[in-house]
């Protein structure tokens, strides 16, 4: 009897740091650094404009650097972006003390231009060739669509990891 509650013990016990390992492994593997500036070859990165001019990310910042700017990461292919385009299109209209940038990382150019002429994005756009595993996409450590990110005038990130754009965010980063 003695045996058994044993080998019953040790069993639990070499379960129980089986899970803890692994949750471990999950936490520390998977927990993005909050950042709050660019690093240089993000800022580099090359967009496409709407009439096929390349820009780096960068120069995004330099055109109106008097606004905070709300980048929205996005794709035509995405149902969850799709889905947040009538809500964000009403923060937009409420929420004019920004500047609205939607950065799309869609398969390709001409399908980033199709979905332009469907959906009614408001705001600025831009296609990013590179996608998820470009200079930009790898320092955002992109996972999921849609993203967004709130950038104060001086290029610093005031929100750097959000996945769904709701009035306390922007309420909050105006305040600041």
């Amino acid at each position: 009897m003695i045996v058994k509650s044993k080998e019953k013990f040790h069993l639990v016990t070499e379960r129980l740091v089986i899970y803890i390992v692994v949750l471990c492994f999950f936490w520390v593997g998977c927990s993005k650094k909050n950042e709050t500036h660019f690093s240089k070859k993000a800022l580099h990165d090359i967009l496409m404009t709407k009439k096929g001019d390349s820009i780096e990310v960068n120069e995004i910042f330099q055109l109106h650097n008097t606004k905070k700017v709300v980048i929205n990461i996005w794709a035509s292919w995405c149902k969850d972006c799709l889905n947040s385009i009538p809500k964000n299109n009403v923060l937009k209209e409420k929420y004019s003390g920004f500047r609205y940038v939607n950065i799309s990382i869609d398969k390709n150019y001409e399908e980033w231009g199709k979905a332009l002429k469907k959906y009614d994005v408001l705001g600025e756009h831009y296609y990013l060739p590179s996608g998820w595993d470009g200079d930009f996409g790898e320092f955002l450590q992109l996972d999921w669509i849609p993203r967004y990110l709130v950038v104060n005038e001086d290029k610093t990130i005031d929100v750097f990891d959000c996945t769904q754009l709701k009035e306390n965010v922007l309420d909050n980063t105006l305040k600041k």
